[in-house]
């Protein structure tokens, strides 16, 4: 907690306008801070002033506990609460999607959810509690307009779910943002963002919102995970700094950059200043907050808008035609899209026919790989107390209770233990690059158990334009893979290569000629 608090601190010294503390592990991060009771939220946020600052919590499944304690924080520095600004992920269509079912009752779910968007209207109003995520559609392989359009449909499933608990499409909206995955194709990304906000109008107008509500649409962006590789991982960089452009010009309220080793390991604070400094340098020195809409205007990026913001709206339909987002993914519907459109884009990079590059495409063949993968924290379940206090849907109630010394937010949440089985399939979150890290991963561990690199002897031989050309294809093609790949000028006769080829004691030889 208190390294966690450090870090904090030392983002807003160096420039940071906003913080967002991931209070979950997964969904992209590879840990989480464990805030369990207040006093490790006050732990966490001493002496960070969040009446000046926009707090953001990512928390899943433990979003009205965190609330709560953060309300309780505010208290006890006896700052008014309408002051507060930020917000907290409560998603429980992302925990349905991810995990396979609600995380507890279904109707229950979405009256704490009510319950969390009445507190906040009357005691933090510059406070959101409703994040619809497109990230886990992102991430699981989804293409720009799957994303937008199953997004969409999220969204419209939260006003069809609160409206029947008699809550206003007004009072909905004002405390909705949305959250989406950028990744690296460019002008895509930019029109995603700027068609997801001309459909969220259309959607919100047809429900009878007011023109104000209609026309802001509240969107926090993320750098992907998707695109991001284990080796070669400062091209991770250059990918987050296209991203956090895109997202800048698509019209983003925040922004989230992920330091370029977060896939793989704790970031040091090296890797955090970096991705820091991305979005500050966007900002004090290409001006890009200084200008609404800068895309506007262009005969390319308009069209693009168009485009996709048309063939999201016809998948969109789709899926309301189904039911809406819910029923979809009872039925397999989107996990079968998403599944295809997967299917497509491993076909592409196993091919090279997209690139990832230093991962499928011209590797580093000198580099050692990172020191240490796959540090995810695994996921606990929230610590309770002597006693669970479940059923009460106040906010207040929540606050009152967890301001005792033996209370945690896990005595707030509906027990797992013999909880049925998921009810959907859940979606699967991956990175494209995975495949091509497993094969040099386990180059690089027979190279530690045994001190020999599995090695690959291209034998040039014949025209030297042609064996050039074959030897630097093969040189590629395994390198992907870890081997080890002698640089061979080339040969001048068969009986020369023959001896090389014998004497490197390489199990494969490739011919190039």
């Amino acid at each position: 907690m208190k390294e966690a608090n450090r870090l904090a601190l030392k983002s807003i010294e160096a420039g940071a306008q906003s913080l967002t503390i991931v209070c979950e592990a997964g969904d992209g991060y590879i840990s989480g801070v464990p805030v369990e009771n207040a006093r490790d939220m006050s732990a966490l946020l001493k002496d960070i002033p969040i009446g000046e600052i926009p707090v953001h919590f990512r928390c899943g499944r433990g979003a009205a506990g965190i609330l709560a304690l953060y309300a309780i924080e505010a208290e006890k520095r006896g700052l008014d609460k309408k002051r507060l600004s930020g917000s907290v992920d409560a998603d429980p269509l992302r925990s349905l999607a991810l995990g396979g079912s609600f995380p507890g009752d279904e109707r229950e779910t979405f009256e704490e959810l009510r319950s969390m968007i009445s507190y906040l209207e009357n005691n933090m109003p510059d406070y959101r509690a409703l994040e619809v995520s497109g990230h886990h559609f992102h991430d699981s392989g989804a293409a720009a307009v799957q994303e937008l359009a199953f997004t969409l449909s999220a969204g419209v499933e939260y006003l069809d779910r609160l409206t029947s608990l008699d809550m206003s499409v007004d009072r909905i909206t004002s405390h909705m943002s949305f959250s989406f995955s950028i990744g690296s194709n460019y002008f895509i990304e930019i029109a995603k963002l700027r068609a997801a906000r001309l459909l969220w109008a259309s959607i919100v107008e047809a429900y009878g919102a007011r023109k104000e509500l209609a026309e802001k649409m509240s969107i926090k962006t993320r750098t992907s995970s998707w695109n991001k590789t284990v080796f070669d991982p400062y091209v991770n960089m250059l990918r987050g700094t296209v991203e956090a452009m895109a997202a800048a010009i698509g019209g983003c309220e925040s922004l989230s950059v992920m330091p370029l080793d977060s896939v793989y390991e704790r970031p040091d604070e090296f890797t955090r200043r970096l991705a820091r400094n991305t979005q500050l340098i966007l900002k004090n020195e290409s001006y890009l907050d200084r200008v609404t809409d800068p895309a506007g205007g262009s005969y390319y990026i308009e069209r693009l808008t168009d485009s996709l913001a048309d063939s999201a709206w016809e998948l969109f339909r789709k899926v309301e035609s189904m039911g809406g987002l819910v029923d979809a993914l009872r039925a397999g519907f989107i996990q079968e899209e998403i599944e295809r459109t997967r299917d497509e884009r491993d076909r592409d990079l196993a091919s090279g026919k997209a690139v990832l590059l230093g991962t499928n495409q011209y590797p580093d063949l000198r580099e050692k790989g990172p020191k240490k993968t796959g540090n995810a924290i695994p996921k606990k379940p929230l610590r309770a107390g002597s006693e669970r206090h479940v059923g009460e849907f106040s906010i207040g109630d929540h606050i009152a209770y967890l301001k005792g010394k033996k209370s945690f937010i896990g005595d707030l949440l509906t027990d797992e233990n013999g909880k049925p089985g998921p009810e959907i399939e859940p979606l699967r979150p991956y990175r494209g690059g995975e495949p091509f890290e497993e094969l040099r991963l386990a180059a690089l561990k027979l190279r530690k158990e045994t001190g020999v690199t599995p090695s690959v002897f291209p034998l040039p031989i014949g025209n030297p334009s042609m064996r050039n050309a074959r030897a630097a294809f093969t040189a590629n093609f395994f390198g992907c893979a870890g081997f080890k790949i002698p640089d061979n000028a080339g040969f001048g006769t068969v009986d020369e290569g023959v001896k090389a080829a014998l004497k490197s004691k390489s199990k494969i030889v490739v011919i190039c000629s």
